[in-house]
């Protein structure tokens, strides 16, 4: 921090008795001249004889440790910071010191501890809320979110209505799954805020709508989120709406992985109960599972009969789809073998082949034909990434090398396969949906002490 010093206040600071001995003094007053005239080495050797002729001086100690500060050579200014608070433990501006000393070394526990002792001795209410403000960006970097969440309320008692604490407390809140109370802490803020930007007021809604979402308060989610859907958090927002669960669901209907597919539509229609192509979809899961054995027999009469060899091939595709809807996976394979030797670049068909030997637990055969699909130059991007999706699927749900399913699963980023291929990044790598927007836990450190 930088200050004005004058001979006159350091005359009237060192003239209270109470405050300071007078040993020393003539060392500190050319220590602080070299100081000044950014003589350091000078200042530092004039220190030195003056903590000699007065050594339980804590003044002393830490102008010293300024120095060192000042020089950026953190160890020795750590060194007399700490010496200094051994002397005077209420030493308020050397803990400060020592706090964002720590901070640029990233000696996080050490930052915190000093932090909060600074809190403890300071009398100034905002600078009280800096401090406890520090220490929740160390922690929320560390994802130390519930030792994070008692320094937000401990700042919270000094100012309840501050909307940056208010902010912070609600996405720790949702953040630990406390949506009741994120929820409160947003109502609290948006009531406060006296913005018309969505620049500044979109991260306060944000927070109020996903807190709604996760407490399936879908009708106050879209009003919140609707005012939260500017600039950075569009992404997110969509992230919570019928179209992004409808679109998850169609991308896995596509690889006929059916299960999932009908959990993704059942949230797009808690979301939106009337919610027409969400229905739609359903009803073709209900009639793939319709008992199809007399379509089937009579389908397979029908081409053994069929002489047209395009249209025999047409036959065995349908006859190969109604086996694998009905589940007789085997029977699905020796019909698209049939097919295929016809139409050997009926990608459809080897695709649907490949899914049906996976059922089978041909994982390896399944994942062989995949990956020659995948390199074929002539594959569309929509078809590419349908495979590479289900290529990652059967990668990841059968346990092998969990890169080369994550890397799978990039090369199907692409239109209706994206969010269903990152959700399954996420999944792989054991980490939390990225639904929270990064949180600035910059800690702005002043050049001199």
């Amino acid at each position: 921090m930088r200050k004005t010093f004058t001979y006159l206040l350091f005359f009237c600071f060192w003239s209270c008795a109470e405050a300071f001995a007078q040993v020393g003094l003539d060392f500190v007053l050319k220590a602080e001249e070299f100081k000044r005239s950014k003589n350091y080495d000078a200042a530092l050797a004039e220190y030195d004889k003056a903590i000699k002729a007065d050594p339980k001086n804590p003044e002393y100690t830490y102008r010293k440790g300024q120095v060192y500060y000042i020089k950026k050579d953190a160890e020795n200014a750590i060194q007399y910071f700490e010496k200094t608070i051994s002397l005077r433990q209420d030493y308020l501006n050397a803990h400060v010191g020592l706090a964002r000393l720590y901070t640029l070394k990233s000696n996080n526990e050490n930052a915190v501890k000093a932090f909060e002792s600074a809190f403890k001795y300071e009398d100034d209410k905002a600078k009280k809320i800096e401090y406890k403000m520090n220490i929740v960006k160390i922690l929320y970097r560390l994802n130390r979110f519930k030792e994070a969440e008692t320094h937000i309320i401990d700042a919270l008692k000094i100012e309840p209505n501050n909307l940056n604490l208010l902010y912070y407390s609600a996405l720790l809140n949702n953040t630990l799954g406390k949506y009741e109370e994120a929820k409160n802490d947003m109502l609290k803020a948006t009531s406060i805020l006296r913005s018309d930007d969505p620049k500044e007021f979109s991260k306060y809604y944000y927070e109020l709508g996903y807190a709604y979402y996760h407490l399936e308060k879908y009708n106050e989610a879209r009003m919140a989120l609707d005012k939260a859907n500017y600039g950075p958090f569009k992404q997110l927002v969509f992230k919570m709406t019928p179209p992004y669960f409808y679109g998850m669901a169609l991308a896995y209907f596509k690889i006929y992985d059916i299960e999932d597919s009908k959990r993704y539509l059942e949230i797009a229609l808690r979301m939106k109960p009337d919610f027409s192509q969400a229905h739609d979809l359903l009803l073709k899961i209900v009639a793939m599972k319709a008992d199809k054995s007399a379509m089937i027999e009579s389908m397979k009469r029908a081409v053994e009969y069929e002489k047209e060899p395009q249209k025999k091939a047409t036959g065995y595709a349908n006859l190969c789809e109604l086996q694998f809807n009905s589940g007789k996976y085997q029977d699905a394979v020796n019909s698209a073998n049939a097919c295929l030797a016809i139409q050997p670049q009926n990608t459809q068909i080897a695709f649907l082949k490949a899914i049906a030997m996976y059922r089978l637990k041909k994982v390896d055969d399944a994942i062989n034909l995949l990956n020659i699909l995948t390199k074929q130059t002539t594959l569309d991007q929509e078809s590419r990434a349908q495979y590479n999706f289900a290529l990652g699927v059967m990668y990841s749900r059968s346990g092998k090398d969990a890169k080369i399913a994550e890397n799978t699963f990039k090369k199907a980023d692409f239109a209706g396969y994206k969010y269903a291929a990152m959700a399954e990044i996420e999944s792989l790598s054991g980490q939390k949906a990225d639904d929270q927007p990064k949180l600035d836990t910059e800690i702005k450190i002043e050049t001199d002490n």
